[in-house]
C-alpha cells in the first residue's frame, strides 16, 4: 500500500508545464482562490496537538470607474474557521470576512487642485483592509467569549505591483470589540491607535505562497478608560507538492501569536503549525 501511495504522489503533477529557457514552469493554480481545507500538527506552550481550519478565498480585479489608468485589486477570505485545543479544551475561532481593497494607479502622483493643477510624485498605493465578525470562544474560559464586529485598517503599499500577486500594506487600524468575562459585558475601542502590516507574495507559477497579518497597538476599555497594549499576528508559507484531478495539495508551515490578546481574557500565547492544505477549485 505504501509503495503504491508513493508512486501515485510521484506521478501526480501539480499542473501542465511549458518549456521555456530550458526549464519547466507551471501556472495553473491560483493560491488565493477556492475552498481551503487545512489539517496539521500544532505545537504551543502546552505541548503538541492538532489543528484544523476551513475557509473560502476569492480574488478580484477591475478597472476603476472614477479614475482612469487605475485598477482595484482585491483579496477576500470568507468564513475562516479554526478548531484547536487550548489548555486541554476545545477553542473555536471564526473570522466572518477579511477583505483587502487596493487601488493601483499606473502613474503614482498626487494631483493638487491649483490653477494650473500641480502633480506631485506619490510612490504608494492606498489600500483598505476590512475585517468583519471575528468570534472567539474557549471552553477553558467557561462561558466567556469575544466578538469583534469591525476592524478597519488604512494601508499604504510601497510595492505598487500591477497585479494582486504582491501586496505589502503598512498603516493604522481602528476597531471595536465586545468581551464577556465572568458574566460581565465589556466594550473595547481601538481609535486608530494600532499599527498593521499585511503581506501576500506569490510565485508566478502559483506554487509558492507567503502571507501574513500583524497588528498591535493601544486599546481603550469603555467606560472605565483603561488602556491596554495588545498585539496579534500570523504568518504562513506554503508550497504545492502535487495535485489529483486538478485539486492541489500543499505543505504549509504557520506561526501565530498574541500578546494580551488571546481569548476573552486577553492572555498571551504562541503556536506553530505544520501540515497539509487542500485548495479545492483553485485551478486556473
Amino acid at each position: 500500500m505504501i509503495p503504491l501511495l508513493i508512486s501515485t504522489l510521484l506521478a501526480a503533477s501539480p499542473c501542465q508545464g511549458t518549456e521555456a529557457d530550458g526549464h519547466v514552469f507551471a501556472t495553473c493554480f491560483d493560491p488565493w482562490t477556492g475552498v481551503e481545507l487545512e489539517g496539521g500538527v500544532l505545537v504551543d506552550g502546552t505541548g503538541v496537538s492538532g489543528s484544523t481550519s476551513v475557509g473560502l478565498r476569492l480574488r478580484g480585479e477591475r478597472e476603476s470607474r472614477s479614475k482612469t489608468d487605475s485598477t482595484w485589486l482585491t483579496l477576500h477570505h470568507l468564513g475562516a474557521t479554526q478548531l484547536r485545543p487550548v489548555d486541554g479544551a476545545l477553542a473555536l475561532s471564526v473570522q466572518g470576512y477579511t477583505g483587502l481593497f487596493r487601488r493601483h494607479v499606473r502613474e503614482g502622483v498626487l494631483l493638487l487642485p491649483f490653477t494650473p493643477p500641480v502633480r506631485i510624485p506619490f510612490p504608494l498605493d492606498i489600500a483598505l483592509l476590512t475585517e468583519l465578525a471575528r468570534y472567539e470562544r474557549r471552553r477553558s474560559e467557561g462561558s466567556d467569549w469575544s466578538f469583534e464586529p469591525l476592524r478597519v485598517s488604512l494601508l499604504f503599499d510601497p510595492v505598487r505591483a500591477a497585479s494582486s500577486q504582491f501586496h505589502l500594506g503598512i498603516g493604522v487600524t481602528a476597531a471595536y470589540r465586545m468581551l464577556q468575562v465572568d458574566g460581565l459585558l465589556n466594550h473595547e475601542l481601538t481609535p486608530f491607535s494600532a499599527a498593521t502590516i499585511f503581506f501576500s507574495f506569490e510565485s508566478d507559477d502559483g506554487l509558492w505562497l507567503a502571507r501574513g497579518l500583524l497588528s498591535g497597538g493601544w486599546s481603550l476599555m469603555v467606560p472605565d478608560t483603561t488602556l491596554t497594549l495588545r498585539a496579534r499576528g500570523e504568518v504562513e508559507l506554503s508550497r504545492v507538492v502535487f495535485a489529483i484531478v486538478d485539486q492541489p495539495l500543499a505543505l504549509y508551515v504557520k506561526a501565530s501569536g498574541a500578546w494580551r490578546d488571546a481569548g476573552a481574557r486577553g492572555g498571551s500565547e504562541w503556536s506553530a503549525t505544520a501540515g497539509l492544505q487542500l485548495r479545492l477549485f483553485s485551478a486556473r
